[in-house]
């Protein structure tokens, strides 16, 4: 049995890394005007880059449920919670790592990977 505190915490916890992927979503809709004047785009595909990172994001939820129904949710969630705030940190340190687009490609896969668990 779980006390009436652990069942608070644990709420509270969970509604916190839920609040994480739509959170960052928003993040990716401030940026649209950004990138419709640099690329030139018009607002349909400025649609699709926002439809493009949820799908993303949608397409680990079903694989890493049935690998949490394997190895254990509490474990897969630690994991998914660590490697998703590990993912954040060099995007917001450092500035000069936007110059290297190997590195930050790979940290934007991660991101949105990890997202899902």
């Amino acid at each position: 049995m779980t006390s009436e505190r652990t069942k608070g915490v644990m709420l509270i916890v969970t509604s916190l890394a839920s609040f994480l992927v739509p959170n960052t979503g928003s993040s990716v809709t401030v940026a649209l005007p950004e990138l419709g004047t640099e690329f030139g785009l018009d607002a349909g595909m400025l649609g699709w880059i926002t439809a493009a990172y949820i799908i993303s994001a949608a397409i680990f939820v079903l694989p890493f449920g049935r690998f949490s129904d394997i190895i254990g949710p509490k474990r897969i969630f630690y994991v998914g919670i660590a490697i998703f705030c590990l993912s954040l940190f060099p995007r917001g340190v450092n500035v000069s790592l936007m110059y290297y687009p190997e590195f930050m490609t790979a940290v934007r896969l991660a991101f949105l990977i990890f997202a899902a668990l």
